[in-house]
Formats: C-alpha cells, structure tokens, sequence
C-alpha cells in the first residue's frame, strides 16, 4: 500500500518538525539560562572583590581611628626655628650671622594669628604637641579618603544589583 507509506512520511515528517521546533526552544532556554547564570557569576565574583576591598578600608579605618584616639596632646600650629635679625647696628647679625635658631610657633586663635617664639622650657612639649596634631590631620585626611572609596564601592554595588525596568513590566 502505497498510501500508507506516504501517509507515515508524512506523520514522520510533522513528528519531526514537531521535535526541531522543541529542541529549538530548548536550545534558546539553554542559551537564556546559562547567560543568566554567567552574569550572576560574573555579579557574585564582581560583588565579593568589593566586599573584600570595603573590608580592606574598613581595617585600614579602624587602624587609623585608632592612631586618631591615641594621639596625645594637640597643639593646632606651626612650629619651627627662625634665624632673625635684631637690628642693633654693631651686632653680628647686621654682617650676616643670623641670631637663631629660635623656636617658633605660629597659630591661629579665633580671628587672630599669633606668631611667637617659644620659651626654651616648652620646646619639647610645643614639638611633641604640633607633630600630634600632624600625625591627628594625616589620619583625619586618609580616613575622608577611604569613606570616599566605600562610597563609591556602595554605588558600584547599586549598580550590579540594580534591576532592569522592562524586565519587570513586560507581560
């Protein structure tokens, strides 16, 4: 019968069809998927090298914070030593030789600025006390570096985990 093998090339036929269109869905929800899966890899690993870098600056804080409470006494100003010019006429200094060094110190209170040699007895404590306030204003300095950083590592992480609009409205 003739027929009848026509008739199940046929049904073959459409059976066939019937199997390549499945396997190319399943070939496109394969495909969809394993993207899916790659970017939420790719997000995991982009996600823990920010987690490890904020817990880096965050040490790196605590270390600082640390330094900041442990500092001694501050004294907001400048020390140094100056070599001046008395400008007796018969004295040394009007031939070259500089009387100094004299301890200085130089700050502002209020509105004023005072400048201002310092007693020999409050030397030691004038420098311990301006290199304080150095050590105290370098770590203030770096501390407002890291926030910025964690700040910017926050806004990053916005931006891996932020959804996409269409995803959410598309029926």
């Amino acid at each position: 019968m003739p027929g009848a093998q026509g008739k199940e090339n046929q049904i073959f036929l459409i059976f066939f069809i019937f199997l390549a269109g499945i396997l190319r869905l399943y070939v496109e929800y394969i495909s969809k998927y394993t993207l899916k899966i790659e970017r939420v890899m790719k997000m995991n690993e982009d996600l823990s090298k920010i987690r490890q870098r904020i817990s880096q600056l965050s040490k790196r804080r605590q270390m600082l914070e640390n330094k900041i409470m442990n500092t001694g006494d501050i004294l907001k100003a400048s020390y140094y030593e100056r070599f001046i010019v008395c400008g007796k006429p018969n004295c040394k200094c009007m031939h070259g030789e500089k009387h100094g060094p004299i301890p200085w110190i130089t700050c502002k209170k209020e509105t004023k600025i005072i400048s201002t040699s310092v007693p020999s007895n409050n030397v030691t404590r004038a420098k311990e006390m301006t290199e304080n306030y150095k050590t105290f204003r370098n770590a203030q300095k770096e501390i407002k570096k890291i926030n910025n950083e964690i700040n910017e590592l926050i806004q990053e992480i916005l931006k891996i985990k932020e959804g996409d609009i269409d995803e959410i409205i598309k029926k």
